[in-house]
């Protein structure tokens, strides 16, 4: 015990003083750290020097030690915490989404991962691609994440899927090129009268209605000019999205939006639910052994580092 003790405990210290040193914490920051990645270590199926690696992580994305300790508990409740950490925090910051908004942001990407045909890691690549863009227009999350959404279902996703919708979004809103010249014979804009964007949704409406009364060679014609040569498969299944009707009589891209807006607590349950057996059980019980080494590594560590420091 003595030994798997030390072993645990000498890992987890390494960990925090590489965490304390990214985030250049003070002795009582470096305790809330501690503190902090012990809590999620005894309480997730993640252990303390994993979620110590998360904080180092935010450290490196510039969050402030408090706002990495807030954010903690959402962030462990995804799963590769590493990979996961670096995601969390650069989709937020390509997407304009602060601290405050961490929660609802990661319901948004899990009711995602459990209503279209991607993951919550796939959307937020997604969104490192396509997140500035969306930011810089003001388009909603649930908006850009149900168009992220309906180009998973075809299989498109991830960064591919990011930029390709960011590629479209030019195109869409630059009003140059050959893009802009088949937007101008259409007679349509993604713009209003004041020059205010008039969403990702209207836009593609606006083009929808547009082609309704053209040939199909027409219709791929002008697909193909707005879409590029190597979009125009995306800008089809952005349009299918708005076309394709379901049961209960809404367009995919109604239904996948309604889920969405309503998807408060999303995170939490699919965590729930992913531990809800044996090997959550085994790994909550893991975790929480670990938390028991650390405490015992505690107090032999101070005789330990002088026996190895008076050898040297």
């Amino acid at each position: 015990v003595g030994v798997a003790s030390v072993n645990v405990g000498r890992e987890f210290e390494a960990q925090m003083s590489s965490t304390a040193a990214t985030a250049g914490a003070t002795e009582e920051e470096y305790k809330k750290l501690e503190a902090a990645a012990m809590e999620g270590g005894r309480t997730t199926s993640k252990t303390a020097t994993e979620s110590s690696a998360a904080l180092e992580y935010m450290a490196l994305a510039g969050w402030s030690v408090n706002d990495s300790i807030s954010a903690l508990p959402s962030v462990l409740r995804l799963s590769d915490l590493a990979r996961t950490s670096d995601l969390v925090t650069d989709s937020m910051s390509a997407c304009g989404v602060s601290v405050d908004n961490l929660v609802g942001y990661l319901d948004i990407c899990a009711k995602a991962n459990n209503k279209s045909n991607q993951t919550a890691e796939q959307l937020m690549e997604a969104y490192l691609g396509v997140g500035g863009v969306m930011t810089n227009l003001n388009v909603p999350l649930t908006e850009s994440a149900t168009a992220l959404g309906v180009l998973a279902n075809r299989g498109i996703k991830g960064s591919e899927a990011g930029n390709a919708l960011n590629a479209i979004m030019a195109n869409l809103t630059t009003g140059t090129g050959q893009a802009g010249e088949m937007m101008k014979s259409l007679g349509i804009s993604a713009f209003d009268s004041e020059g205010k964007f008039i969403g990702l949704k209207a836009t593609l409406e606006t083009l929808n209605t547009a082609l309704s009364g053209c040939t199909e060679e027409e219709r791929n014609a002008a697909l193909a000019a707005i879409g590029g040569k190597q979009h125009v498969d995306a800008l089809n299944d952005l349009m299918s999205g708005l076309n394709t009707t379901l049961e209960d009589g809404s367009t995919e891209w109604e239904n996948l939006t309604k889920e969405l807006e309503n998807c408060d607590g999303a995170l939490k349950a699919m965590a729930q639910t992913k531990l809800d057996n044996l090997n959550g059980d085994l790994a909550i019980f893991q975790s929480a052994l670990e938390d028991t080494g650390i405490k015992i590594y505690k107090n032999l560590q101070g005789p330990l580092r002088e026996v190895v420091q008076f050898g040297t």
